[in-house]
């Protein structure tokens, strides 16, 4: 018998927190108080069975950068089964439904941090970053010297809002991160603030700011800087903001920085001293192909016509026969038609939706995709073609949700 899915009401608030208190241990005890669902920028979902809900996700209401452009998304988090039902095929038509819906609303990609990524593979997501935390000790920055022309300040209320954009500049340069605006970011600068032990902010001879550093302080037990944002324009204002760090080894043995791939960071610290202590890894689904791809942007002067397949086990509106047509920057996509429908002298790129969503972030290239088996088909001799078309940002995640 096939499960119901509908939206979780505030009547089923206590059984959805008793499953994850059940699947996750958090909190260590059920509080007292009434369970409630969190309402903005949620989406829950529910798997019943005469009225027991036996699974559930919801979907997070964000942007993610890709391309140059944020997009609409949805994050997924909050998966649980009951132990009694796992593995009974309760996810497949959880996901169905929560994306179905989210395309039907104008998202183009979901993501999500994985408990067990084989789980997720199987909806057609595919890892495309880790995020994670990286430790050095403070004193491998006792060298470095605030340079000239940089001041140091700690950052007010007024100062919010340009601390987000620089934060935006640099999302929009890579693929993978969030945007830190919408319902879920909704908050007043004073309240964000108080979310740090300090916000230091590196500002020119100009006063325009070039490099932010959001902290905490760790108790003694620690004795640890735990760096949650750390994002610059210039050399000088990282090199500022890392000697502002290194006047704190007296009292905090080291520093603690959210990272994520191939981190720039390392290449402004003056020490190879670096213990990556955790990682997640984060996957990528490409709900709705064509926003995704003509909704993002493209690189100047690349002029190419890309006839590739899709295989989308999920959502049928991806599948078929399709054309990319990228020139001096601008993207037409065509739908050819179902599976089969390029004529016989066009041989496309094959990609289930796995392979899709690592080489739309361009977290692999295509010819690794292939040796992997998530694209096939097509001209090899073509990949590189495909590579560079998605290529040219890095890949970096360091929010959760």
């Amino acid at each position: 018998m096939a499960p119901e899915i509908r939206p979780l009401t505030p009547d089923d608030a206590e059984a959805s927190r008793r499953l994850g208190w059940e699947a996750f241990g958090l909190p260590a005890k059920l509080p007292k108080k009434p369970a409630v669902l969190e309402t903005a920028g949620h989406t829950w979902l529910g798997a019943f069975e005469g009225g027991q809900l036996l699974g559930r996700l919801v979907g997070l209401e964000h942007e993610s950068a890709f391309g140059g452009v944020f997009l609409p998304s949805v994050g997924i988090a909050g998966v649980t089964v009951g132990n009694e039902h796992r593995s009974a095929g309760l996810l497949r038509p959880l996901f169905t439904a929560l994306l179905s819906d989210a395309r039907a609303h104008g998202v183009a990609v979901s993501t999500l941090y994985p408990s067990a990524p084989g789980i997720y593979r199987g909806a057609g997501y595919e890892a495309i970053a880790t995020s994670g935390q990286a430790t050095l000790p403070t004193s491998a920055l006792a060298r470095l010297r605030v340079p000239a022309g940089i001041t140091l300040r700690r950052a007010g209320n007024d100062d919010v809002t340009g601390v987000h954009e620089l934060y935006h500049e640099w999302a929009l340069a890579q693929n993978g991160p969030l945007a830190h605006r919408g319902v879920l970011y909704e908050t007043k600068p004073s309240k964000w603030l108080k979310e740090f032990t300090g916000v230091t902010l590196a500002e020119d001879g100009d006063g325009v700011l070039q490099g932010y550093l959001a902290w905490h302080r760790g108790d003694a037990s620690d004795s640890r800087l735990d760096i949650e944002e750390f994002h610059w324009r210039t050399p000088d204002a990282a090199t500022a903001l890392l000697a502002m760090l290194a006047t704190n080894a007296p009292v905090t043995g080291s520093v603690r920085f959210a990272t994520s791939g191939n981190d720039p960071l390392r290449l402004v610290l003056p020490s190879a001293h670096w213990t990556v202590e955790h990682h997640a890894p984060y996957m990528l689904k490409v709900v709705d192909l064509r926003a995704a791809l003509t909704e993002r942007l493209w690189p100047e002067g690349v002029d190419v016509e890309l006839p590739f397949r899709v295989v989308d086990d999920l959502l049928e509106a991806n599948n078929g026969d399709w054309k990319l047509r990228i020139e001096d920057g601008h993207p037409w996509l065509t739908r050819i038609g179902k599976t089969g429908s390029h004529p016989s002298r066009v041989v496309p790129l094959e990609m289930g939706s796995r392979g899709l969503a690592a080489l739309y972030a361009g977290a692999q290239t295509a010819t690794s995709l292939r040796t992997a088996g998530l694209v096939w088909g097509g001209d090899p001799a073509r990949d590189l073609t495909w590579s560079v078309a998605f290529g040219g940002r890095a890949v970096h995640i360091r929010d959760t949700f």
